[in-house]
């Protein structure tokens, strides 16, 4: 009930145009939030990346739809900057207080997707026109690469939500940057061979 009375307090609230807004509220745990509101999930993500210094943890989705004063449909995230976390809050949302591998947020976000990681791998190739590798990646390193992306991303190598998710998702993993597309590519893609030149015999002509 406080989590939709957060978002019912905010459709009081002007909302740009364009690009992302953001507008500090109470969180679920009593700490200070942000709802931020824009129009696609990943400008959403960038936001409060800003806010918080890229440390943050999403309290609510991005299913949460309004639309601005021009009509067009705009997506709110409710997140919670892990510096502002209550110690209680942190342990259950992938503190970085030193928990044990096995307790961290992203560990269980990444195992669960590293169950379906064969569909990622399809879904991946035909994103990149690539050609996928004979055999899948090893649990552990589909395990060790999702956890070295943002966690955001993380959710969206599982095929179950990325399909729930599918226009945020697509975002989000096109706006990758060039090292972490390098190493899902790493993982699954046949790297491409090079063309070999032409040649002819002394004396002949094409």
């Amino acid at each position: 009930m406080a989590r939709l009375s957060i978002f019912g307090a905010l459709a009081a609230v002007a909302l740009a145009a364009c690009g992302a807004s953001s507008t500090p509220v109470r969180g679920p745990d009593g700490e200070e939030a942000h709802v931020i509101s824009c129009r696609e999930a990943a400008a959403c993500y960038e936001q409060a990346a800003k806010i918080c210094g890229g440390d943050y943890v999403i309290r609510e989705s991005h299913g949460i739809t309004s639309k601005d004063t021009l009509g067009a449909a705009r997506v709110e995230v409710l997140v919670s900057c892990k510096a502002d976390l209550p110690s209680s809050a942190e342990s259950t949302s992938a503190s970085t207080s030193s928990p044990a591998p096995s307790d961290r947020e992203d560990s269980h976000v990444c195992q669960a997707a590293a169950k379906v990681r064969e569909d990622f791998g399809r879904y991946w190739a035909s994103r990149a026109g690539g050609v996928l590798l004979d055999e899948p990646p090893t649990p552990r390193d589909f395990i060790v690469t999702c956890q070295s992306m943002p966690e955001t991303v993380q959710r969206c190598m599982h095929d179950k939500y990325r399909r729930a998710h599918r226009q945020a998702c697509t975002a989000l993993l096109e706006r990758l940057d060039v090292a972490s597309k390098n190493k899902i590519d790493a993982l699954y893609l046949q790297v491409p061979t090079e063309p070999q030149p032409q040649t002819t015999a002394p004396g002949t002509s094409l």
